[in-house]
C-alpha cells in the first residue's frame, strides 16, 4: 500500500509527506496500527510481554490486508522496471539487515520491520539516479521534436481547471486544425515529454499541454522545453493564497516563475 501511494505521489517525499499529514493519508496508509507496531515493538526490549502483542498485531494486520485482497480491494503499485527495482531494493535490505541482527531474535524482528517500511524509500533515492538520466534524454528528444515541428505550444497551469480548459480548447481547435493535447490529467515532466516523443507529428498545428506544479520552481524546467506561444492560468484556490497578493507574487506561489510565463502571450481564464 505504501508503496503504491509513492508512485502516485511520482515518488516524491514532499508530495508523500504532504499525503501522509492528511486524514486521507493516515487513514489509507495504516499508519495508526503501524505506529502501535513499532511501540510494541520497542516495548519488546524491556517486557517479554510484548512478544505476545507483536504477534497479535501481525495477526490483525494480516487479516485486515487478507480481507482487502479478497474483495479485491487492495491497493497495488503498476509494476513498471523501477518499482521492480524499488522491491529488490528493499528485499536485499531486508535480507541484508535481518542477517546482520540473527544473532538476537528480537533485535532481528525489529530491523526486519524497519527494513520493509523504509526499504522502498531507499530504493526510490537510489533509483533517482538513473530517473534523472532518462528524464534529461526526455527532454532532448522533446526539444529536437518542437524546433523540427514547430507547433504552436498552448501551455495551462493553475491550482484548478487544467484539464478541463485544456479539453476545451483541444476540441475548440480541432475542429480547424489537427491538435496534440497531453493525455487526460497527465501534467507531470515525464507525461508531457513522452505524449510529446511519442505522439507528436509534422502536420500537427497545435500542441496543448497541462502543466502541473507542486511547488516554486517546477514550471521552469519543462518551460524551458516548451517555449510555450501562448500560456494559460486558469484559476487560483483563495484558502492558499491571501488574495490582497499581487498576480506575480500568487503565480510564484503557485510554483510559476514570472519570468517564465510573461515574456509569452499570457491569458487569466
Amino acid at each position: 500500500t505504501w508503496l503504491y501511494w509513492l508512485q502516485v505521489k511520482e515518488y516524491r517525499f514532499d508530495r508523500f509527506g504532504v499525503f501522509l499529514r492528511s486524514y486521507d493519508g493516515r487513514r489509507e496508509l495504516i499508519l495508526s496500527p503501524i505506529i502501535g507496531k513499532f511501540f510494541i515493538l520497542t516495548l519488546g526490549f524491556f517486557y517479554n510481554t510484548a512478544f505476545f502483542l507483536y504477534i497479535l498485531g501481525t495477526v490483525i494486520l494480516a487479516t485486515y490486508f487478507g480481507i482487502l485482497f479478497l474483495t479485491k480491494r487492495v491497493r497495488k503499485p503498476v509494476f513498471t522496471k523501477r518499482v521492480w527495482r524499488i522491491l529488490l531494493i528493499t528485499l536485499v535490505l531486508i535480507g541484508l539487515f535481518s542477517y546482520v541482527s540473527i544473532k538476537d531474535f528480537w533485535v532481528f524482528i525489529v530491523v526486519s520491520e524497519f527494513s520493509l517500511l523504509f526499504g522502498p524509500f531507499i530504493g526510490i533515492y537510489l533509483t533517482n539516479f538513473s530517473v534523472k538520466a532518462t528524464l534529461e534524454r526526455e527532454k532532448r528528444e522533446a526539444e529536437n521534436k518542437l524546433k523540427v515541428f514547430s507547433p504552436t505550444v498552448i501551455a495551462i497551469a493553475g491550482s484548478y481547471g487544467k484539464t478541463t480548459t485544456k479539453d476545451f480548447i483541444s476540441q475548440f481547435l480541432s475542429s480547424e486544425y489537427k491538435v496534440l493535447s497531453t493525455f487526460k490529467n497527465q501534467n507531470t515532466h515525464f507525461g508531457i515529454l513522452r505524449r510529446i516523443n511519442s505522439e507528436l507529428q509534422s502536420d500537427h498545428k497545435f500542441l496543448v499541454v497541462e502543466v502541473g506544479a507542486y511547488k516554486k520552481g517546477e514550471i521552469k524546467g519543462i518551460t524551458e522545453v516548451l517555449r510555450p506561444d501562448v500560456t494559460v492560468i486558469t484559476g487560483i484556490e483563495r484558502r492558499r493564497l491571501m488574495v490582497s497578493y499581487p498576480l506575480a507574487l500568487i503565480i510564484e506561489k503557485l510554483g510559476i516563475e514570472t519570468g517564465y510565463i510573461f515574456q509569452y502571450q499570457f491569458f487569466w481564464c
